[in-house]
């Protein structure tokens, strides 16, 4: 179920490596005259010159042999360029293909010769040049597809609009995920399933808000055959007679706990010196014992008031004290016997006591002065406003006040009526949905209302709803000026509930959910569990809750020398445990210790393993494609799986690099393994070792475009001069990356930050604006905020345009 505006997909990770394989002369000579052919059309508009002058003669005697025509490497065809503004159309595909160049896995070792002063050019184009040109295009919006809530923004949204923890969206289906996040519009569809699922949880909640003390009551009259028999009685002529001390009993629901009045209808058939005693019960206590006096002709009501708790429980009635005398004078004084024609429940009969929810909910209510109608429309107009996160309009009152109205007719009380109309409410379009007004069919971009803007503004920072404060700069219309703007975002980030950046956001950027789903050996690794593994994740929550918190450098998060345990990581870490409990987190120095920053937690240690070992290459793997933006190709499908070949002998890194031997692997291997063998001294739970098995452990290893690869001949470390890219374990490799690759480290996070913020994939027009906002945070220190801060301001947070408006990055369809 999507409206507003059609798919919307990013480009697919294109395959460069291998850059050659064995092509037909006739090919490359075909596609060189193909390219050259194409280059007298380019027009000379700014960055034409550049482009046809120096860019495009390197292209031409570097890349097009193999990547042209229909058989081009990769199905990367680079003889489509005829006109800088294809280039900049695909400047997404450009930034790839620098990545490849300045790696120097383009061209290939056996391909064409690229200079080093070609490289640097092109380079020098590709990284500085290019994210300049064409940013001046009219627009920057996008078009975003209309977007239900998540389960967690659902939840978040029902606590902070009716004040109650209630979990309901735990039913609900997963969500699917598109761009590494759960908030993307083209994936957020509504299931007949989810739309069940809705229904109910509308129906729960709104008995969870509002109790309909009259639905609560209770009258229960159970005669004498449904008070079930047992030895010692029996039934005969509408009576149960209790002929020796026996108890029969049934079971009554009670909706509420109270007190409640108790009647037995009751007569006895006297003998001996007492009265036939009578002892109520619920479930199985005694509640009272009482005389029967009461003949057969003339029995009596007898009647008691107990508390009872909401639920199950069994009434019942004793006969307490049987007596039989066969020799006694007369007969109808020989046996006494209990019996009982009926057993009632009724209540609650005290005042219900309305909840502080209720009360707040239900802040009007019918009087003299004021009709059921009357306090019914009040309550819509607040509550639905809120709820929709505008203010609500009079046909949609009508509309609610039509179902109280209909409610009443059919018997209900003032609160069940509420009941249905916030059951009606909650089962809304406008409140699943985060509705926005379609963009102008002229074309042009569509600013967001204030409203609009509020509830994309908490959504991104909360994950909720926007709170009274900034309803209130709506209604003011305060939110589409720069200053209140920015005061607003800071109130929200100072705010608890910005916490939803690093339970939500951070939490899918890292993949840190996936890590419920890892079970390491239980064998190998009978020490992890479900309380480590929480542990594991808290520890990287807290890092990254300190960045936010305050606003500290993102550099941090690679560079911290502290962490915050409790007792049961600093075990399994091997660090100090006194004054520690496993309820509480406490920062802790690594000093002196292998650890420090976010690639030495056993978070990312235990989620990139395999069940009986560590996996350098999904370590490798998840570096590359979470903090530097640059995944590796998919394997091809008939290379054989490491663990598969037996012929591999030695320790993991020396297997691997058998394994890499054969060109089919090594494409795909060289620079996911020149990272991922740094965390070597960690096993796949995130606990330091010094050998693998009995076999030292390599952990060194080289960063992409710093020359030759540790492992392929050169000893690591030799010749290698400082800010080379070498490194040794994961604190150096985290140093190199903030050396080396720090913007590209910190525009991966901008365009994450930037995807979940608009809930869609980046389009072409999107770089200009992420480049942006990466340059001008290097005045800012890098700082969180300051990114916050300035996507919120960026064009395409705040407006939208028509899907058909869009520029697609290439390879979209709409």
């Amino acid at each position: 179920m999507q409206a507003g505006s059609l798919r919307h997909v990013d480009r697919e990770e294109f395959p460069i490596l291998p850059f050659r394989r064995i092509v037909p002369a006739a090919i490359c000579l075909a596609g060189s005259l193909i390219f050259a052919a194409r280059l007298s059309a380019l027009q000379t508009d700014d960055g034409s010159q550049a482009w046809r002058d120096r860019i495009a003669p390197i292209i031409e005697s570097a890349c097009i042999d193999c990547h042209s025509g229909d058989e081009a490497e990769g199905s990367l065809d680079l003889a489509v360029f005829t006109s800088i503004e294809q280039v900049v159309r695909e400047r997404r595909l450009w930034k790839k293909i620098a990545t490849r160049v300045a790696d120097r896995e383009m061209p290939p070792d056996d391909g064409p010769e690229l200079i080093d002063a070609d490289r640097q050019v092109l380079l020098d184009w590709i990284n500085r040049k290019l994210p300049e040109l064409r940013c001046d295009h009219p627009h920057h919006a996008g078009s975003v597809t209309l977007r239900r809530l998540t389960r967690i923004e659902y939840q978040n949204t029902v606590r902070d609009l009716l004040g109650i923890e209630f979990q309901p969206a735990s039913e609900f289906p997963v969500d699917a995920s598109g761009h590494g996040f759960d908030n993307i519009g083209d994936v957020l569809s509504v299931s007949p399933l989810l739309l069940e699922k809705y229904l109910m949880a509308a129906e729960e909640i709104s008995e969870q808000v509002i109790e309909d003390a009259r639905r609560q009551l209770i009258d229960v009259s159970l005669n004498a055959a449904e008070l079930a028999t047992v030895k010692g009685s029996h039934i005969a002529n509408g009576e149960h007679i209790l002929y020796s001390e026996a108890t029969i009993s049934a079971p009554v629901t009670v909706h509420r706990a109270g007190r409640y009045r108790i009647t037995v209808e009751a007569f006895a058939h006297k003998a001996g010196d007492e009265p036939a005693r009578m002892g109520v019960l619920a479930d199985g206590s005694l509640l009272r014992r009482l005389n029967v006096r009461a003949e057969r002709d003339k029995p009596r009501e007898f009647v008691l008031v107990t508390s009872l708790d909401a639920g199950e429980h069994r009434m019942g009635v004793s006969f307490l004290n049987d007596y039989y005398n066969p020799k006694a004078k007369n007969p109808r004084e020989r046996d006494r016997n209990l019996g009982v024609l009926a057993l009632r429940i009724r209540g609650p009969i005290d005042e219900p006591e309305i909840s502080p929810v209720q009360k707040t909910f239900l802040f009007a209510r019918p009087s003299t002065e004021k009709s059921g109608e009357e306090a019914a429309g009040k309550i819509i107009q607040l509550h639905g406003s809120r709820a929709l996160r505008r203010p609500i309009e009079p046909a949609e009152i009508e509309e609610l006040l039509a179902v109280f109205r209909m409610a009443i007719e059919e018997g209900e009380s003032f609160e069940g009526a509420m009941q249905l109309v916030l059951q009606t409410l909650l089962v809304s379009p406008h409140f699943l949905f985060k509705v926005e007004s379609p963009a102008p069919p002229d074309g042009a971009p569509r600013r967001l209302s204030n409203y609009e803007l509020a509830t994309a503004l908490s959504y991104f920072l909360w994950g909720s709803m926007p709170d009274d404060e900034l309803f209130t700069r709506a209604t003011r219309g305060e939110l589409v000026q720069r200053g209140p703007l920015r005061a607003e975002v800071q109130r929200l980030l100072a705010d608890p509930r910005s916490r939803n950046l690093v339970d939500n956001f951070a939490h899918q950027w890292l993949q840190l959910r996936a890590l419920e789903q890892v079970d390491p050996d239980p064998d190998l690794f009978p020490g992890y569990d479900e309380n480590l593994r929480k542990a594991m994740v808290e520890e990287t929550a807290l890092l990254l809750d300190e960045v936010l918190r305050n606003d500290a450098p993102l550099r941090l998060l690679l560079e911290s020398r502290h962490t915050w345990v409790n007792r049961r990581l600093a075990a399994h870490y091997g660090l100090e445990t006194d004054g520690l409990d496993d309820d509480h987190f406490r920062r802790v120095e690594l000093d002196g210790t292998e650890r420090g920053g976010l690639l030495a937690h056993a978070s990312f240690l235990t989620l990139t393993s395999n069940p009986t070992r560590t996996s350098p290459v999904k370590r490798g793997k998840w570096v590359l494609e979470n903090l530097l933006a640059d995944p590796p190709p998919p394997a091809l499908p008939d290379v054989p799986q490491l663990d598969s070949q037996a012929e591999l002998t030695g320790s993991l890194r020396q297997r691997i690099e058998q394994h890499r031997a054969d060109p089919n692997c090594a494409s795909c291997h060289r620079k996911m393994d020149a990272i991922g063998f740094a965390f070597e001294h960690f096993d796949a739970v995130g606990r330091f070792r010094a050998l693998d098995g009995d076999l030292p452990i390599d952990a060194s290893g080289q960063l992409p475009g710093s020359g030759q690869v540790p492992g392929s001949g050169q000893v690591p470390g030799s010749g290698q001069v400082p800010g080379s890219g070498a490194f040794s374990g994961p604190r150096e490799l985290q140093q190199r990356i903030l050396q080396r690759h720090y913007d590209q480290f910190f525009r991966c996070v901008v365009e994450k930050l930037f995807t979940f913020a608009v809930g869609r994939g980046p389009a072409a027009t999107d770089d200009c604006v992420i480049d942006g906002i990466a340059r001008d945070a290097v005045a800012n220190d890098h700082r969180v905020s300051e990114i916050i801060q300035a996507i919120v301001a960026s064009e395409p947070f705040q407006y939208r345009i028509r899907v058909d408006q869009v520029i697609l990055d290439p390879g979209e369809n709409p």
